[in-house]
């Protein structure tokens, strides 16, 4: 998801961002609880108990967990404050019901990957940066927005360049926006 030698925020970003997108597609998400908690691989795993999968498998000690959940400044608690917000939007969004339409859009420089869920007046673009630079896109013009884009991973960012056609993703990043999808036949 992110380069090995990335810094932890640039590794978050990412990580949070790869898990937008899953809670964007059809269907019930389900989230891993080593992914929830922000675990990292255990390569001590495979050599304790002789198995490739347990560097997934982390068996975590409760008391030091809690800490590192309740301290903000944690990679762990970082991911799950994001990933608990992630999973709040999408519960609060019409447009994401795991029977819903879906759309991708194919957006110019292959540095976002677009989805729009829903239609008509119930309906949220979700906008995925996979690249290390900022990225614009163009909005549809069968989709007016009806939000100012958000990153459904952390409530507290704003968009930094928004106008009614376009929008600039961070690198990594993810936005959202609600809005109204007028369909595929008025695209253009």
């Amino acid at each position: 998801i992110a380069e090995p030698e990335a810094a932890d925020a640039e590794r978050i970003r990412a990580f949070l961002s790869a898990h937008a997108v899953m809670a964007a597609l059809p269907g019930i998400p389900a989230v891993w609880f080593h992914s929830l908690v922000g675990s990292r691989n255990w390569y001590e795993g495979e050599a304790l108990t002789g198995t490739k999968r347990a560097i997934h498998r982390e068996r975590l000690n409760a008391e030091k967990l809690e800490k590192e959940l309740a301290d903000s400044a944690t990679v762990r608690s970082r991911i799950y404050r994001g990933l608990l917000a992630l999973l709040r939007a999408r519960n609060a969004r019409t447009a994401l019901d795991p029977s819903g339409p879906q759309t991708v859009i194919r957006a110019a420089g292959g540095q976002i990957f677009a989805l729009l869920r829903g239609s008509g007046t119930a309906a949220l673009l979700t906008l995925v940066n996979v690249s290390r630079t900022a990225a614009n896109f163009s909005l549809p013009s069968a989709f007016s927005p009806s939000s100012l884009p958000f990153d459904p991973t952390d409530p507290e960012w704003t968009a930094k360049v928004f106008t009614e056609k376009s929008v600039c993703v961070p690198p990594q990043g993810c936005v959202w926006i609600d809005g109204t999808w007028k369909g595929a036949e008025a695209w253009f």
